[in-house]
């Protein structure tokens, strides 16, 4: 009897503490006892679009909301949405391979639904370059070398947002702005020895070179360090036609077999002359270096003309012969 009467006393004065016992907040948003808050807040409703016409979409886009660290991405029409947001200042951060990442600030407080509209900046890219040197050997005017830069570049804004395109040779002092080819997305420096300290295209080789694009937006690539590997100083000697030889409508060119401690192949090209001025009228690459001759695979007609022989290297390195001159009759 008395253990009963004490179990009643303790159940009563423990439902007397826990009456006076204030509620435990429920802000979790796990908690099942939370209130209810839809309604209260607003609807962000956005779209990740590209900075340049016709303004595509861009999907996938990592969309950062804080204060709140909530994430969304982007659908394939760039849109994403964040329902129920509680009104206050929330900065927006923008992040996506090949775009430049961005912030946007937004004051909720007096706005039943925000709608965001974003415009990114597609990032410049160096997709592919090289760099080599050429030497023409010719009877006149005298020979000569260049070293070539050839880079091709892209933008998701298009190539036209590209306001620099440079490439920069530190140790000697050099900056070159590329010039544009036939393809919009190529393009091209040649320097001769002229352009380099003492005329000397050798002091090139081994030297770091970069590449430098910049867009309209001021966002910037840079791809290096690249370097001149060689110059190849001694060229091939033809043998077969020269000296304004006559020869039969379907000539064989041969060349003396050349010898070097690096890997190349031939190269052939035919020039016509005409009122003087020579025209290329054919060109083959790649012949194996144990082949010293080439068969002209179709008829010419009467006239004057000249061809030369080349070596390439596996970089693109050039060494071009002498002009050797023949006539068809």
């Amino acid at each position: 009897m008395k253990n009963i009467y004490r179990f009643t006393l303790i159940s009563a004065a423990l439902l007397f503490y826990l009456n006076c016992v204030p509620e435990a907040p429920h802000s979790n948003p796990l908690d099942p006892y939370r209130a209810n808050t839809a309604g209260t807040g607003i609807e962000l409703f956005g779209q990740t679009l590209q900075k340049n016409e016709p303004h595509l979409p861009i999907d996938s886009c990592l969309v950062l909301i804080s204060p709140g660290d909530i994430f969304r991405l982007s659908n394939p029409n760039g849109e994403f949405r964040v329902p129920n947001l509680q009104p206050g200042v929330y900065q927006l951060i923008f992040n996506r391979e090949r775009f430049a990442t961005d912030t946007f600030r937004i004051n909720t407080d007096t706005l039943s639904q925000a709608q965001v509209h974003f415009y990114l900046n597609g990032l410049p890219s160096v997709q592919k370059f090289r760099i080599y040197s050429e030497f023409i050997d010719q009877w006149w005017p005298d020979p000569f070398y260049t070293v070539n830069f050839s880079l091709i570049a892209g933008d998701i804004d298009g190539t036209e947002d590209l306001i620099k395109k440079e490439v920069r040779i530190p140790e000697l002092n050099i900056s070159a702005e590329f010039a544009e080819t036939s393809r919009p997305d190529s393009f091209f420096v040649q320097l001769t020895d002229r352009d380099l300290p003492n005329n000397d295209i050798f002091a090139l080789i081994g030297k770091p070179v970069y590449v430098v694009l910049e867009d309209q937006s001021q966002a910037a690539a840079n791809a290096g360090p690249f370097q001149l590997v060689r110059v190849i100083a001694t060229s091939p000697d033809s043998l077969s036609p020269t000296g304004l030889e006559s020869v039969a409508p379907q000539p064989i060119f041969t060349w003396k077999p050349y010898t070097a401690n690096f890997d190349f192949t031939y190269e052939i090209s035919v020039f016509v002359i005409n009122t003087g001025i020579p025209i290329l009228i054919h060109s083959v690459t790649g012949i194996p270096v144990e082949q010293n001759s080439y068969s002209y695979p179709d008829s010419l007609p009467s006239g004057k003309y000249f061809w030369t022989v080349g070596v390439r290297d596996e970089m693109g390195n050039l060494s071009r012969s002498k002009e050797a001159a023949f006539l068809v009759e």
